[in-house]
């Protein structure tokens, strides 16, 4: 990622699962009203970057792109152009297997973790799921092909002089940031709220993260 300087991030617009408090994982859950209001007003904040080129990508989950399309309809005529968007397999949330629709209290007591979000063996939950199911994807596998995603979609945008804007998912993001990005600890992503994040690595040792208002 160092030859990344800036990306912009959309985690998707609520669903009636995050309402509940249910982990959806790969389950595609599509957004409630309250997620395509909060879609439009994410519309609205990047509206305000008048005269910028802006290149999407997003998950092909329902929930991240019906997000994506609710922004880019709020965009027509903002004086922010558009100049091209696409899906991509990369940026799935992960997989979690027999832990879909479970609440995070229950993983927490599946898993004994403490409020650090670590398990007893000292492992952080995500990327340990494994020792509760099996079947559920790693980390390694989901960073590398979050990356794949996020370095197609800086290259279409670079080729068309824009900025690229990702629009994903809260879990998967967060696993990429401790991994790739150098944040230590989980930042609490806002449902459709843009995101700013700024490749500062070489001199603080992380990447910045800002609200766009």
């Amino acid at each position: 990622m160092d030859h990344i300087d800036h990306f912009l991030y959309v985690r998707h617009g609520q669903t009636d699962w995050n309402a509940k408090g249910l982990l959806q994982f790969q389950s595609d859950i599509p957004l409630n009203e309250t997620g395509r209001t909060q879609a439009k007003q994410a519309g609205k904040r990047l509206a305000k970057l008048k005269g910028e080129r802006l290149f999407f990508i997003s998950s092909p989950y329902i929930r991240a792109n019906e997000t994506a399309q609710i922004i880019m309809n709020e965009l027509n005529g903002s004086g922010v152009e558009i100049t091209g968007s696409l899906s991509h397999d990369g940026l799935k949330e992960r997989f979690g297997g027999s832990l879909n629709g479970k609440t995070f209290d229950e993983l927490m007591t599946l898993a004994d973790i403490d409020e650090m979000g670590f398990m007893p063996c000292g492992n952080y939950v995500w990327d340990s799921l494994k020792k509760l199911c099996p079947l559920a994807e790693c980390s390694k596998e989901l960073v590398r092909r979050m990356q794949e995603a996020i370095y197609l979609g800086y290259k279409y945008a670079n080729d068309n002089d824009a900025k690229l804007v990702v629009v994903g998912h809260y879990g998967s993001m967060n696993t990429f940031s401790r991994h790739i990005l150098g944040w230590e600890r989980e930042f609490s992503i806002q449902n459709a709220t843009p995101y700013k994040l700024l490749n500062t690595k070489a001199k603080t040792g992380s990447w910045s993260i800002e609200e766009v208002v």
